[in-house]
Parts: C-alpha cells; structure tokens; sequence
C-alpha cells in the first residue's frame, strides 16, 4: 500500500479509529478517487517558486478563484479554503536573498516501513547563493488544510523525512 508523508502524519496524529480509518481506505481499498484538492493553490505557489518569487502567479491565482463560480458543495469548500491559504500565504515575509534562489528538479522518493510505501516527496527544492561560492539547499512541502493542521511536531517529522 502506498501513502504520502502528509497522510502519514495524519494518521499518526488522529486519536480515532473512525478518522484513521477514513484516512487509509483509499489508499487501501482504492474505493474513492483521488480528487484534485487545492490544485490552483499548489500550482501558483509552484510557479512562485520557480519564478524567481514572482508575486503575479499568485495574485492570478487568487483572481481566478475569486471570479470562479463553483457548482458543488466540493468545489466550494475547495475555493474557500484556498482563497484563505492565498491569503496567509501573502502574509508570509520573505528574506530579500531569496530572490537569488535556483529551482531544482523535485526528486520523489519513497521508502519502506512495515510494508506501507511511503511517498516522501518535497513540491519544490530550491539552492540559494549566500555568499561567494556559498549555497543553502532547502525545499517546500505544502500541507493546506482546514482541520488536520501540523503542530510543530509534527512539521519536525516531515521535515526529517524530507531530509
């Protein structure tokens, strides 16, 4: 069975069986489509990143939710939610060297624990000159959600297994 680092944490962190549950059966059974959630929104703070930061990318996202007209419940919430993730997002302060930054191609790995195959994989990866000959290598792992938000614990665990 395979599962994304994200899942994992919430799994980990959920303290009913009912949720736990809810959060392996379709990784399990393969019963529920996999739907596109938060799509414009991960796609726009991609795009961000391997712009050089450019802050139109999200500005359009936010414009093309904004003047999108949903037609369900899913599509609604989907919107919501990401219209408030773009919102504390352009809240974030960026230091001014990062927009010296290098995108790199994400490398997706996944490793074996118990039998489950765990996906491990950053969304972007970037290298940043600090100085003459001097790099810093880190990556972006979004996790946009309403209620399973990480605690830092948790945020230290998928940093590690990024690492």
């Amino acid at each position: 069975m395979k599962i994304t680092i994200n899942k994992l944490i919430e799994f980990k962190k959920s303290n009913s069986d009912k949720k736990r549950y809810s959060i392996i059966r379709p990784y399990k059974f393969k019963t529920q489509q996999n739907f596109g959630y938060y799509q414009t929104f991960k796609s726009k703070v991609k795009r961000f990143y391997t712009d050089k930061m450019n802050i139109e990318h999200i500005l359009e996202g936010v414009s093309k939710l904004k003047n999108s007209k949903p037609d369900s419940k899913f599509k609604e919430i989907n919107k919501r939610i990401s219209l408030e993730a773009f919102e504390r997002f352009l809240a974030f302060k960026f230091p001014l060297e990062f927009k010296n930054i290098t995108i790199l191609e994400p490398l997706y790995k996944n490793f074996i624990y118990n039998g489950l195959d765990i996906n491990v994989g950053p969304d972007v990866i970037f290298k940043i000159e600090i100085g003459e000959g001097e790099y810093v290598l880190g990556c972006v792992k979004l996790h946009n959600t309403q209620k399973n938000t990480f605690e830092i614990k948790e945020q230290e665990l998928v940093s590690t297994l990024l690492y």
